[in-house]
């Protein structure tokens, strides 16, 4: 209701109109679209993006839209009204997110904060609402047409200088960075062990054959130090000259993965079209909390260590 009033006399944007924070990393942002596309085809909403990717103390510079082939509706910040600029501000936002989160009232029943909320009917019956949070465990792929499902990159690279990616490969990818480098984000998603990374690939490997190993991570020294040396037939993809997109793009046309606990990772063996490909998926996706089935996308054949 009170959107409702808000929306009626000060935003004035559009009948069944849904706001979707856009932020964070590639991983995010996809999920983040994926709402928007659930939100758009069933919901019969019409779908707005509002960019935070630049607003936060970690701003990722990649964004999505320059990745893939796909039609990204944004809420023109030049055109927004005082009001609806006011509300949509981080410190407003993170405010409502803590209320949320610490009391039992929903105190705006149409304003979204992460996985709190079921895509259901009840998201048809408001005027406005608004999506703020990663959204990983809602979007409901085998519903979308299938154009939706199959992202297709902007610039796809036929060939790697120092490997034939037309053969079946291993991707092992790392994710360091902030979950290294941030003491609130490490505490909040851990770091896996390079036990994990070997006993994945030595799986793989009994299973499926003595596959080549491509590495990948934002940070190519630790992996040229540490997995490279312990991981007999493995190359370091990954180099201070590469690009997220770069990455991702040759991720993608993998087979068999080992998987970290982030959704640049997941949307690595979620985008590959390879027949019959396994993934590795670490038990732990956050700090000690085990990893959701919710997590797993349900056509996957795959393996928890």
């Amino acid at each position: 209701m009170i959107l409702f009033i808000l929306n009626k006399y000060f935003f004035k944007l559009p009948s069944k109109t849904s706001i979707i924070i856009l932020s964070g990393g590639i991983g995010n942002q996809l999920f983040q679209y994926f709402l928007g596309q659930e939100l758009k085809h069933f919901h019969n909403r019409k779908v707005v993006f509002y960019d935070f990717r630049n607003l936060y103390k970690t701003d990722h510079k990649v964004y999505i839209e320059n990745i893939f082939k796909i039609d990204l509706k944004k809420l023109n910040c030049n055109k927004i009204n005082f009001f609806l600029n006011l509300f949509l501000s981080p410190l407003v936002l993170k405010i409502f997110r803590f209320i949320n989160k610490n009391s039992k009232l929903k105190f705006i029943p149409n304003l979204y904060f992460d996985n709190d909320v079921s895509l259901n009917k009840n998201n048809s019956i408001y005027d406005f609402d608004i999506y703020f949070g990663t959204w990983h465990t809602l979007i409901n792929y085998l519903n979308f047409p299938k154009k939706e499902i199959n992202l297709e990159f902007k610039n796809k690279i036929k060939k790697l200088s120092s490997f034939n990616i037309a053969q079946d490969y291993i991707v092992l990818h790392v994710r360091r960075g902030d979950y290294v480098n941030s003491k609130s984000t490490s505490r909040f998603h851990g770091n896996l062990n390079n036990n994990y990374f070997l006993d994945g690939v030595n799986f793989i490997r009994k299973k499926y054959g003595n596959l080549p190993v491509l590495l990948f991570s934002d940070d190519y020294k630790w992996l040229d130090d540490n997995l490279r040396k312990t991981i007999p037939n493995s190359i370091v993809i990954s180099s201070d000259q590469s690009s997220p997109e770069r990455d991702l793009f040759f991720m993608s046309q993998g087979k068999y993965f080992v998987l970290s606990n982030s959704t640049f990772s997941w949307w690595s063996a979620f985008l590959s079209k390879k027949r019959g490909k396994f993934i590795i998926v670490p038990k732990f996706w956050f700090n000690n909390i085990e990893i959701s089935k919710e997590y797993i996308f349900k056509d996957w054949k795959y393996k928890i260590i």
